[in-house]
């Protein structure tokens, strides 16, 4: 064991050889230094250092920040004060940013992103499918009210589910300058939307 003290006695440096390790405390800092295994502290804060990760702590033992490297490929967590996760950013061979509060989150990966209640809720989903790209909307219990899907191998659509109203809010015209079409006499039913917060409907006939 060695020390080495400052003026007023007080060992400022520690050198240890049966752990093996090494303490610098300046009073208000701390490093210590060990094989694989490092960790600087404060009053308030404790970063550690080991083997292939760092982590940023409370003096309570809150973990804040977390940055490591795993059989996956790196990974960095942000948390709040209390220690819950807010941003997680995953580089494996299946990378995703995931961003969250309270209740809900958003992850982002290179082929879709999505936002979520924590619970696993899923309220808006856009992905890149092999026909093209796809855009859905869900409600509060998860089902599909609006999807729209590019489908560059088919027929691309937009789909409004359920007992839904289709809305139109812009311009509209009670005359046209395009010749005159005789239509069929009964049409097969009616397409019911809402116009400028009015509600009306479009005939539709057989093929």
């Amino acid at each position: 064991l060695c020390e080495v003290h400052n003026a007023s006695g007080t060992a400022t440096i520690k050198i240890n050889g049966a752990t093996p390790e090494i303490l610098i405390d300046n009073g208000s800092l701390k490093t210590k230094l060990q094989t694989a295994f490092a960790e600087l502290s404060s009053s308030t804060e404790v970063a550690t250092i080991i083997q292939n990760e760092i982590t940023l702590t409370s003096n309570l033992g809150v973990l804040n920040a977390k940055m490591a490297k795993t059989v996956n490929g790196g990974l960095f967590e942000a948390r709040n004060t209390s220690g819950t996760l807010r941003v997680n950013i995953d580089g494996s061979d299946s990378p995703f940013v995931e961003v969250r509060d309270g209740t809900d989150k958003a992850t982002h990966s290179p082929a879709s992103f999505q936002i979520q209640a924590l619970a696993g809720t899923i309220y808006v989903r856009a992905a890149k499918l092999s026909g093209g790209g796809y855009v859905e909307v869900r409600n509060t219990s998860g089902v599909t009210k609006v999807a729209m899907d590019a489908n560059t191998g088919g027929e691309p659509y937009v789909e409004i589910v359920g007992t839904d109203t289709v809305r139109h809010q812009g311009l509209t015209a009670t005359t046209a300058s395009a010749g005159a079409q005789t239509l069929p006499s009964n049409p097969v039913g009616f397409l019911v939307i809402v116009v400028n917060g009015t509600t009306r409907k479009v005939p539709f006939y057989a093929a």
